[in-house]
């Protein structure tokens, strides 16, 4: 025969886990961004959850196609003769890059969040 002791104990577990999932689903979280950035400028960001096709007008004249979609970004086309860029995997996690060097651009996931640091100096 189960006491009200055996009822309590699972009860309280699911409570929790109950408690945890919503606080974990249902919080306001910042999401991923990926920055473009020229020549060491910011030129735009750009929602990583939401597709989108990009041209980027780099260094030189090169422009370049950069594709979001599907939580993913990926350099699709370059004005640039080597295309290194387009030969590099789709990035989506928080610290990944795409360089272009030709074009001087740099795509890159963030967290969303405003870095507390202007520059970092050795």
């Amino acid at each position: 025969m189960m006491k009200k002791i055996d009822w309590i104990i699972p009860g309280a577990a699911i409570a929790a886990a109950l408690v945890w999932f919503t606080v974990q689903n249902f919080t306001a979280k910042e999401g991923k961004m990926v920055v473009v950035s020229i020549d060491g400028a910011v030129s735009g960001t750009f929602d990583l959850e939401k597709d989108d096709e990009i041209e980027i007008e780099g260094a030189y004249g090169i422009v370049d196609k950069l594709v979001i979609k599907d939580g993913k970004a990926n350099m699709v086309e370059a004005g640039c003769p080597d295309k290194v860029c387009v030969n590099m995997p789709e990035i989506s996690e928080v610290g990944e890059t795409i360089v272009c060097l030709p074009g001087r651009i740099v795509v890159e996931i963030t967290d969303g969040k405003e870095s507390e640091y202007d520059s970092i100096a050795d």
